[in-house]
């Protein structure tokens, strides 16, 4: 039948590629759609708020200085409650949109920074004796620890493990003291020169007693 009608096959495949296409892999306008929806929702947390006269930094930027300067749950809540919502909203965002959505910058440096501070506050001032991973000398509690877990799977998800990987030498564990400020009087002696965690216990031990080392597969 097809071979005296050969207009009608052509027409079949047509029709069936723009199903496949369709169905795994939405038109450019939807996932875009969607990505618009995400930005309308994190706003406020994620993104300058402009208007006529100026405009605001995101949410995000401020509960960072609170959360670092504070260091405690009641400093760092709107912190967690951001990326509680952010991680939440990345893991339910559809899959074949996903290389999209991690074109939009907040992203990439949000995850980056949320980690980065729960990193460093569970290491505190100066190498824990031991692994730190579960709240020894931290206020850090379990859920703070699977907030973690998801900024961390969300990364990975989104931009690759190999990716993460290379954050935690140039960024992550490059942050980490490796000993105590000195203080005297009110004045720090050693804060501008601190020798790093790396310097004074290694790469591998500074990430064995760091939160990089949490087997998140229990959250």
């Amino acid at each position: 039948m097809f071979t005296k009608y050969p207009h009608i096959l052509a027409f079949v495949a047509i029709l069936l590629g723009v199903l496949f296409f369709y169905n795994f892999e939405p038109p450019r306008h939807e996932c875009q759609q969607r990505i618009d929806n995400f930005k309308a929702k994190h706003q406020s947390d994620l993104y300058f708020v402009t208007f006529k006269k100026g405009a605001l930094p995101p949410r995000l930027k401020g509960s960072l200085k609170n959360c670092r300067e504070g260091n405690n749950s009641g400093a760092c809540f709107d912190f967690i409650d951001i990326m509680n919502k952010l991680t939440k909203s990345l893991d339910e965002f559809d899959f074949s949109c996903r290389e999209s959505l991690s074109q939009e910058e907040p992203i990439r440096s949000s995850l980056l920074t949320g980690a980065q501070l729960l990193i460093e506050i569970a290491w505190g001032e100066f190498p824990p004796e031991t692994k730190n991973s579960w709240g020894e000398g931290t206020w850090l509690e379990y859920s703070d620890y699977s907030t973690f877990c998801r900024i961390k799977r969300n990364y990975i998800e989104y931009f690759g493990q190999e990716s993460f990987m290379k954050e935690e030498k140039s960024r992550f564990l490059n942050s980490l003291p490796g000993e105590p400020p000195q203080w005297v009087e009110d004045k720090c002696l050693n804060c501008e020169n601190r020798k790093k965690a790396i310097e004074t216990i290694g790469w591998n031990e500074t990430k064995k007693r760091s939160l990089l080392s949490l087997n998140c597969s229990r959250f």
